[in-house]
């Protein structure tokens, strides 16, 4: 396994193992886009909280 991939990159790496025969470059795009979301989210929530009227 290679350290120099991301989370990821590192599950694509198993699954190109299990199942070579499989594509995985969609699961890298949405997995990546999923990972993005959630840093973002965890970012963001606060301040939007934060400006919510009580």
């Amino acid at each position: 396994m290679s350290n120099d991939l991301d989370h990821v990159g590192r599950i694509r790496e198993r699954w190109a193992r299990e199942r070579p025969d499989l594509d995985t470059a969609p699961m890298g795009i949405i997995g990546r886009l999923h990972r993005l979301a959630d840093a973002l989210d965890a970012e963001l929530r606060p301040v939007f909280e934060a400006g919510r009227p009580e």
